[in-house]
């Protein structure tokens, strides 16, 4: 059977083309580490350079981190054109909520592990959502087959006749 004749099989070849295309890209290597750990993480890095590596003031960090990260890469899952693709994305949402709920209710030690635990699956999730857009694509082709089918072509058609 075709693995993409049903949907689970085409997201699963979707999923591993998302995770394998980025790799190798300056430009999403440079969001990854530069966007989303040094700036993301701000509060992070703010909360262990004020405070050490506290579990309860870690956790509270993580726990602010992630979500943001959750967030915008469900948004852009949901605004897929495929619908296994949407599905997946609010499947994850949920996912990530009751990760999130398990961890606030969770004393200290376990409220850290949950944490990161969640900020681990969400950077993928982040990595999983921007895999295979434009901007990850450091090398596009140029004018191979013509260019851009909707620029104005150079020249004229006047002066041609027809019987």
């Amino acid at each position: 059977m075709d693995a993409t004749a049903n949907s689970l099989g085409a997201l699963k070849l979707n999923l591993e083309s998302r995770l394998k295309a980025p790799r190798l890209s300056v430009s999403f290597l440079t969001q990854l580490f530069g966007v989303v750990f040094f700036c993301g993480g701000a509060g992070i890095w703010y909360t262990i350079h004020k405070g050490g590596l506290h579990a309860d003031s870690l956790a509270a960090a993580l726990l602010t981190y992630f979500p943001a990260l959750v967030a915008p890469s469900v948004i852009d899952f949901v605004h897929e054109k495929q619908r296994y693709l949407r599905s997946f994305g609010i499947s994850a949402l949920f996912f990530f909520l009751i990760i999130f709920l398990v961890a606030v209710t969770r004393n200290t030690d376990w409220q850290l592990y949950w944490a990161l635990i969640g900020t681990v699956l969400s950077v993928l999730l982040w990595w999983l959502a921007n895999g295979e857009k434009d901007w990850v694509k450091d090398n596009q082709p140029g004018d191979a087959t013509g260019g851009d089918v909707k620029r104005a072509l150079p020249g004229s058609n006047e002066g041609w006749r027809v019987k």
